[in-house]
């Protein structure tokens, strides 16, 4: 025979910080997923730009709209700062960790940048750019100072949060 002990008290408490630790790590990721969202908005302002200028320079040499969309479909952009590999593009060195930095901070602290460009972000987070190696959110000191590259400055945040369902399909 086997006699079972329960601790009301010790039962409650773990259930307490179960539920206080799950809120916690649910607020987080939405904070994480908000901050994502805003920096693949400047990527994709980035690329918007790439494509006009594109155009633009089409339209320059070859001056007929109606075969841009097919010259369109051939184009190989990308983001300069989104790229992941051992070294950054010229020009873009630091540039994803600042805006990593820059966003997170701002979200955290429940200022997130949407409609400013990324230039009054900078403004209104009022701290130096560092990067904190293996943290996402703030650190614990060190790092280093990372600068944003000048064209992306001028870039704009999306103007709000995405409206939830509206890629979800039936």
């Amino acid at each position: 025979m086997k006699t079972v002990f329960l601790d009301e008290t010790v039962l409650g408490n773990a259930l307490a910080q179960a539920e206080a630790w799950d809120v916690a790590r649910r607020a987080t990721s939405g904070l994480q997923e908000q901050a994502r969202a805003l920096v693949a908005g400047i990527e994709d302002a980035w690329c918007d730009r790439a494509v006009a200028a594109a155009k633009v320079r089409f339209l320059e040499d070859y001056a007929d709209v109606s075969l841009w969309e097919d010259h369109h479909k051939t184009l190989r952009i990308q983001v300069p700062f989104a790229w992941r590999g051992p070294t950054e593009p010229k020009g873009y060195t630091g540039t994803r960790a600042a805006l990593e930095h820059l966003v997170h901070r701002l979200v955290e602290d429940g200022m997130p940048p949407y409609g400013l460009t990324v230039a009054e972000a900078v403004t209104t987070l009022d701290e130096q750019l560092v990067t904190h190696p293996g943290h996402e959110w703030r650190g614990d000191g060190g790092g280093k100072v990372v600068t944003i590259a000048p064209d992306v400055l001028e870039l704009r945040f999306p103007d709000g949060p995405p409206v939830a369902g509206l890629l979800e399909t039936d």
